[in-house]
């Protein structure tokens, strides 16, 4: 099989198994008759979550560009008074801990 085919077969079956580590797609892909390591399966795990925005890491960057996108347009909106942003920062992270 090619490598497209083998990525692909790992992908498939990480859908139907996503708790399984790749030690397991590993030896769950050679009984099926592909010659892959654990390492492979890790690489092709970690591309795929990347691409799909499952990776945590990726997520985690995303989400601190959208603070930093919603900081500045807080600090916009208080016409540059920092103190007045943090205030506003404030006010909202005790009225998320009462919801």
């Amino acid at each position: 099989m090619s490598e497209t085919n083998k990525s692909e077969w790992i992908r498939d079956y990480m859908e139907d198994n996503p708790d399984a580590k790749p030690k397991e797609v590993a030896q769950a892909a050679t009984e099926a008759g592909l010659e892959v390591s654990p390492q492979y399966v890790s690489t092709i795990m970690s591309n795929h979550r990347r691409k799909t925005g499952g990776d945590p890491i990726y997520q985690q960057a995303i989400l601190t560009e959208d603070r930093l996108e919603v900081g500045a347009k807080l600090v916009e909106a208080c016409e540059g008074d920092f103190g007045e942003a943090h205030g506003i920062l404030k006010f909202l992270e005790n009225l998320r801990g009462k919801l």
